[in-house]
């Protein structure tokens, strides 16, 4: 039965009753709307402007003139890639380089106005000089006052640092070292104003820019970017557009100089070897055909010759391939990130694409690695990296692979040409042995000397291009500030702000009433309890005990009226009324309902005897501020007769018998004999006779007392007891004699109490369990409606 009722409780939403509470707490509507369209007038009103400034760079993708001929050298590539481009201008690499030639970036001045704070960039009139490394200071704001036109308060939020400084005297601290000088843009104004600097440390600054900055591709065919970033300062945006774009054509320029370069390195150790085999060779020949007067070899010697001449041609050519892929693998299995510096295939005349695509790919992934594993000492404690890292090993063993292949390959290809040699030599043989041997040191001669000429030919077309080299990249568009454009602000919508500022109270009313186990109004009872409602009593705020007394004339006393006026028609046929008032538990006013119904049906000339029978916890002497020394449990155990515990009150027709001292056995001594007596002699003496009976939830001192009662109230608190009480109000009531329920404690002008029978209670607030006098403040009140 519990379950059934607490989800019905929450599974049933009364639209009636949540209108009546909307309605009850209108004012925090009116709070809420007005602090929510104030607050998003302030915010858009000193909301600071964000401006976006660009800039246009055109790549070229074709070449003309004498790049077509370069090219035509295999010393250019086929063209750069467009998404290639833009991840280097977006590069960590990049902005880091372009981040540590700002030095004015590392520190930001603001002026600090009431509700905002201005970045001044170039028009601070005081700035910082730091003179050590700014590790320490990173990430704090320092405000500065100008006390006057050569001191300044400096100080840390939070106290942390607060010191008097001279314009240009050094400031030695643990979090800041340097000085502080007044610039050309210091005036008197100044004085007596606050400014604030920030350090920022280079990773943060660089990660900032890199992900603040934006490039588009204008169109799909062609090598124009447009480049945007934007802030609250447009001359600082543009300095930062304009230096990335600067540092980007000068590495790439960088790059195409470094290429040739290693290229004529990599061709001059070559030379050197060379060089001493064609100066034997050479010297031998010269000899030979000095000391024999033989210059020229016959018609068939020449045949032969030429032919050697041939293979040999092809074995430099081979020989040199060899030369660059033993490079590549030495350069691969150095394990270093050299491999972004590898001169690719095409620059030394070796048309291999395949090898090219994989020394690039390497390359790019180097630049990754070294842009994401920036500060990492551990890169497989990093997923991100660490698969980085495992991809430059794959290529890298790819590459080993291939270069190792295609080195088989070649010896192959030389041990052929060898072979044909062999053969041709073979043939030689044949010749005289003057002639046969002019051509043996004729042919080791020409060997060298076409190697030579080979590499001479490659240096030189190596020098003509890095002299010739020029950037790919042209600024159509320069960052200016003036054409600096104003962002769509995200402002907040007044409207939407006031929509919001309804919802939330309407939110709180809901949510309290959904997840709300207590009981709130009638409904509640009658949705779950079988027994009827009699009455309900308002809210009471007053210190008094028995408001239908002192304050016969508060709508509190025309609720107790009003339930006096129930009873008296439910006892029509009864000639001595015995009323009694149990609850759930503690706290939810029996003793109070029992003190104050005794007194209203006095004060109608009706002879009353209030019993209070809550022996364990007694009250009722504290609200007639009497003592408690003689009680029902005196004559209970025989220490007094009936007519010495029946005690006058300063109400006319009302008598009161106390509880007295606690015994310690109330259940045994309410199934006496002598209770019995004490009931049929206040019947016979008494018109009304009302039992205010300890909580059936903790004792079953109420059940054994329903015996004698003609009518039974259960007094049940709102907002205080518990729906699940319900299930023991239902068992109570299959036990007592006409149970009935009285609902005290209606809050009627926070909406609970829209469907109640009578509506005196308008305008009452909390209070009578507590001793409240006076209304309560508007924090008290706050509390109360999030409670």
């Amino acid at each position: 039965m519990a379950q059934t009722i607490e989800t019905s409780s929450l599974a049933t939403f009364d639209i009636k009753r949540f209108i009546f509470r909307v309605l009850a707490n209108w004012y925090w509507f009116v709070i809420t709307v007005s602090v929510a369209y104030a607050y998003v007038t302030l915010k858009n009103l000193y909301q600071i402007p964000i401006y976006g400034v660009h800039t246009k760079i055109m790549i070229q993708k074709k070449q003309t003139g004498e790049e077509s001929y370069l090219k035509s050298l295999q010393f250019f590539d086929q063209g750069k890639s467009m998404e290639d481009e833009i991840e280097m201008l977006k590069s960590y690499q990049l902005n880091y380089q372009t981040i540590s030639e700002l030095p004015e970036f590392r520190i930001s001045y603001f002026k600090v106005e009431r509700f905002s704070q201005e970045e001044l960039y170039k028009n601070t009139p005081i700035v910082f000089i730091p003179d050590t490394a700014l590790y320490n200071a990173a990430h704090t704001q320092f405000m500065v006052t100008a006390l006057s036109e050569n001191e300044v308060l400096i100080e840390i939020k939070g106290g942390k640092f607060n010191q008097k400084v001279l314009l240009g005297e050094s400031i030695q601290s643990e979090v800041l070292n340097g000085a502080l000088i007044k610039t050309s843009k210091f005036s008197s104004t100044d004085i007596g104003k606050q400014y604030m600097f920030t350090i920022s440390e280079l990773h943060s600054l660089t990660n900032y820019y890199a992900s603040n900055i934006k490039i588009q591709l204008i169109t799909e065919t062609g090598g124009v970017l447009w480049l945007w970033t934007s802030g609250t300062v447009a001359e600082k945006e543009a300095d930062y557009l304009n230096k990335l774009v600067e540092l980007y054509i000068e590495n790439e320029l960088e790059q195409k100089n470094k290429i040739a370069e290693n290229t004529i390195q990599f061709i001059d150790k070559q030379l050197v070897g060379i060089i001493d085999s064609l100066k034997t060779t050479g010297d031998s020949l010269q000899e030979f055909q000095l000391s024999t007067g033989i210059f020229n070899l016959s018609q068939e010697g020449d045949a032969l010759y030429d032919g050697i001449k041939n293979a040999q041609e092809t074995i430099v050519e081979l020989y040199f391939k060899k030369k660059y892929y033993h490079y590549v693998l030495n350069q691969v299995k150095s394990k270093t990130d050299t491999v972004k510096s590898i001169i690719i295939p095409s620059v030394m005349g070796i048309d291999d694409v395949l090898l090219m695509q994989k020394i690039e790919t390497v390359s790019r992934l180097n630049e990754q690695l070294k842009e994401k594993g920036f500060g990492v000492l551990d890169v497989s404690n990093v997923p991100s990296v660490r698969i980085i890292a495992e991809k430059i090993e794959l290529f890298n063993n790819q590459i080993i692979r291939y270069v190792e292949g295609n080195l088989a390959v070649l010896d192959q290809a030389v041990n052929e040409k060898n072979n044909e040699i062999k053969e041709l030599s073979l043939k030689i043989q044949r010749l005289p042995a003057i002639e046969r041997k002019m051509t043996t040191i004729e042919r080791k001669y020409n060997f060298n000397d076409n190697i030579y000429t080979y590499l001479l030919q490659k240096k030189t077309e190596a020098g003509i291009t890095k002299a010739s080299n020029k950037t790919d990249v042209k600024v159509l568009d320069k960052a200016k500030p003036e054409n600096r454009i104003l962002q769509t602000q995200n402002q907040a919508n007044p409207m939407s702000a006031m929509l919001l500022g309804l919802i939330i109270p309407i939110v709180i009313i809901v949510l309290k009433d959904f997840f709300n186990f207590k009981i709130i109004d009638r409904s509640d009872i009658e949705r779950s309890v079988h027994s009827p409602i009699i009455g309900t009593i308002g809210h009471y705020e007053k210190k008094s005990g028995i408001p239908v007394f002192e304050n016969p004339k508060s709508p509190i006393s025309e609720s107790y009226r009003v339930l006096r006026t129930n009873l008296q028609y439910l006892l029509l046929d009864d000639l001595n009324k015995v009323i009694g008032l149990t609850s759930t538990s503690g706290g939810e006013g029996k003793t109070f309902t029992s003190v104050n119904l005794a007194s209203i049906i006095a004060m109608s000339n009706k002879k009353t005897l209030l019993i209070g029978l809550d022996l364990r916890k007694p009250k009722i002497h504290t609200m007639f501020d009497m003592p408690n020394d003689i009680g029902i449990s005196n004559y209970l155990i025989g220490q007094y007769d009936v007519d010495q515990i029946i005690l006058p009150t300063q109400i006319a027709n009302l008598s009161i018998v106390l509880s007295g001292p606690i015994p310690p056995n109330p259940a045994e001594l309410i199934e006496s004999e002598k209770m019995f007596r004490l009931i049929e002699y206040a019947k016979m003496n008494f018109d009304y006779i009302i039992i205010d009976t300890p909580p059936v939830a903790i004792v079953t001192d109420a059940l054994l007392i329903s015996q004698y009662t003609d009518i039974n109230l259960y007094v049940i608190r709102q907002n205080y007891t518990l729906k699940s009480a319900a299930n023991i109000i239902n068992e109570v009531a299959q036990k007592m004699n006409r149970l009935n329920i009285v609902i005290n404690d209606v809050e009627f002008d926070k909406g609970y109490g829209y469907d109640y029978s009578y509506s005196y209670g308008f305008g009452m607030e909390h209070g009578y369990y507590e001793d409240e006098g006076t209304k309560p403040g508007l924090l008290a009140r706050l509390k109360g409606f999030f409670r």
